[in-house]
Parts: C-alpha cells; structure tokens; sequence
C-alpha cells in the first residue's frame, strides 16, 4: 500500500457549486493546483475524488471536486482530511 499523507483539511462548503475551503497542514497552497485527485477522510471512511479546480483566496484554498456540487453536498465533508499519495 502506498504511504498517504494528509495535505489539508476542509474548512467548510464555499459559494453555491460545492467548493471547499481548505485548510494547508503545511501552510503552502501552491502544490494544490498540481493535484488531479484527492482522497477524503474523516478517519474510517476514505473517498477519491477528481479535483476539477482550485484557487487561492487569503490563507484558504478554494477547491472543487467532481461530484460535489451544492454547499449541502460540501458540507458533509466538513473536517474531513485531504490526502494524497
């Protein structure tokens, strides 16, 4: 098995398409934009997504996942963890 390592936690939905504010672990948000998937957890349960944007506000990143696409749908991914490979 490949070893993850958590790169950020959501931080709450966004807009009205179901963007994530996220969170950096490392404080860095340039790495973000070279993501293509993402996978989810909140410690028992893990979900892969494909990111389909991100952009950089003010100390948060704005990202976007495929399939998610309400503030509802966000919003059960409050808190979760954002790992990757």
């Amino acid at each position: 098995m490949t070893e993850q390592f958590v790169v950020g936690i959501v931080r709450g939905s966004h807009g009205i398409t179901g963007e994530f504010k996220v969170e950096s672990t490392s404080g860095e948000y340039s790495h973000f934009a070279d993501m293509e998937e993402v996978t989810l957890t909140d410690g028992t349960v893990t979900r892969k997504f494909k990111v389909e944007r991100t952009s950089e506000g003010a100390g948060v990143l704005f990202m976007k996942l495929a399939g998610i696409n309400t503030p509802e749908q966000a919003a059960v991914y409050n808190r979760w963890e954002i790992v990757v490979p």
